[in-house]
């Protein structure tokens, strides 16, 4: 797949977490780091990405009966190696995200014997598999998530929705 290749690729320009077992390329708005990254240096990861984003789109509104005008507000390109760990945690990011309304994971590949994605205060796990796109609302700590294990190379797409337009990425997908 183009994302699993680019990453792969162009790891050397990925930022790195602990360890080195987690590298992530970031697109559009996060007040924890800024982006460097423009999706249209990238032209066919925009087309595809953009893609995703309108699904994603299309399944909030539909699944939360959610009428607002919902835009594309950040998304990063992810490869966990075996021994990471994705800690617990809410994507509004202790408030600095309070504009994301909606996240989304899209799995590239079937990580073997990883263990799933697991929100604890609801009691839900979910063993993704390739092509799976998983989608919640970002607010709230009842949707605070985990990959406690990771056993394999994970590749992943992130994406965060927003209903903000000055939030949005959406120029950077013009081309």
């Amino acid at each position: 797949m183009l994302f699993r290749s680019h990453i792969e690729k162009n790891i050397d320009i990925f930022n790195t977490g602990a360890l080195k077992l987690y590298h992530q390329q970031m697109f559009g708005h996060n007040p924890l780091s800024t982006s460097l990254n423009k999706i249209n240096n990238y032209p066919k990861i925009a087309k595809i990405a953009k893609l995703y984003f309108n699904k994603a789109i299309s399944i909030a509104q539909e699944k939360f009966k959610d009428n607002s005008p919902l835009y594309p507000s950040s998304f990063w390109l992810s490869r966990q190696l075996p021994n990471a760990v994705v800690k617990l945690h809410g994507d509004d990011d202790g408030g600095l995200t309070q504009y994301f309304k909606y996240s989304c994971s899209v799995y590239l590949n079937d990580p073997k014997n990883t263990g799933p994605i697991a929100f604890p205060a609801l009691k839900y796990k979910y063993f993704p598999s390739s092509g799976d796109m998983l989608l919640w609302p970002s607010q709230g700590r009842e949707y605070d998530h985990e990959v406690p294990v990771i056993n394999d190379k994970r590749y992943t797409m992130l994406m965060w929705l927003t209903d903000q337009k000055e939030f949005s990425m959406e120029v950077d997908f013009e081309n």
